[in-house]
């Protein structure tokens, strides 16, 4: 097959996602389902695949926004038209708060009953090409940007952390945190750790 493979989730019920260029591919107990209805991405893959607290699945594609499947059905969807930041989305996760929040190539969304509040480098953030997000265990919310580093979003306020401050790079693509308080970044030069401790200094 020809088709481009995306996003990959396993969900809370073991359910294997996949969302491919020919659409969304299932795998429970062994049998394949292709969902056709799904075939938003001609030309790319889903970039990011996410199940939140209530079960639902969230799918963020390249250049067409945001679609809500709950029992494989979908319920909403959201683009630039209704409030998203960017039609890329390059992440999706939950916060403790239960607000979700999209990385896009345009800025941050954060959707919190039924609203969006958007931000982008006009609010201070170092670069709208946003590809990762964080939470670490007191809110705060570090992002990862292709070209503007590290941002960490705390009080209502970004601080970028970039190569001018001793970052290795600019572009930072994923972020993973160990049990040792180090963050351990994915860039286009390789991959690097650095405390959070160091950063927060």
């Amino acid at each position: 097959r020809n088709s481009m493979c995306g996003a990959l989730l396993i969900d809370s019920d073991g359910t294997l996602w996949n969302a491919t260029s020919e659409g969304l591919y299932r795998i429970r107990n062994g049998q394949l389902t292709l969902f056709k209805e799904y075939d938003w991405i001609k030309d790319a893959a889903g970039n990011s695949l996410f199940e939140d607290s209530r079960k639902r699945i969230w799918l963020g594609c390249d250049g067409c926004g945001i679609y809500v499947l709950d029992k494989e059905k979908v319920v909403e969807r959201f683009t630039a038209k209704n409030g998203l930041a960017g039609n890329s989305v390059n992440f999706i996760t939950e916060t403790r708060d239960g607000a979700i929040w999209f990385a896009t190539r345009s800025g941050i969304s954060r959707l919190k009953d039924d609203a969006f509040k958007n931000y982008t480098s006009a609010d201070g953030l170092s670069n709208d090409n946003v590809r990762d997000i964080y939470e670490d265990a007191d809110g705060t919310l570090w992002f990862a940007t292709y070209g503007g580093g590290l941002n960490r979003f705390r009080d209502g306020k970004f601080t970028p952390i970039t190569s001018k401050d001793g970052l290795y790079e600019d572009i930072v693509s994923r972020i993973l945190v160990d049990r040792d308080d180090n963050f351990w970044v994915l860039g286009n030069r390789g991959i690097y750790s650095i405390s959070r401790q160091m950063l927060n200094d």
